[in-house]
């Protein structure tokens, strides 16, 4: 609540980053969770709530994946541009 709280008082772009930060490091926790888990199973099958888990996890790391990999296909496209190729060139 507290992590709320102080994003409602940051720019919009910080608060942004912020909490994209923190549901990446959420997810980040929940896949370590569940790798403990399964690296000691119980003797039960996965009950409902760890299979929600699992697919709340999975969907946080797709969403970052492709977060990613767009993130990288602009900076390529941006670093392409021919102005600002010229402009990298004209001032290494």
């Amino acid at each position: 609540m507290e992590a709320v709280l102080l994003l409602r008082q940051c720019p919009p772009g910080i608060a942004e980053n912020f909490a994209v930060a923190i549901r990446d490091m959420n997810a980040a926790l929940l896949e370590k969770q569940l790798a403990r888990a399964s690296a000691a199973p119980l003797e039960e099958k996965t009950t409902g709530h760890e299979a929600a888990l699992k697919e709340e996890v999975d969907a946080a790391v797709k969403r970052r994946e492709a977060i990613e990999a767009e993130d990288e296909y602009n900076d390529r496209r941006y670093y392409n541009e021919p102005s600002v190729k010229d402009f990298i060139e004209r001032h290494s």
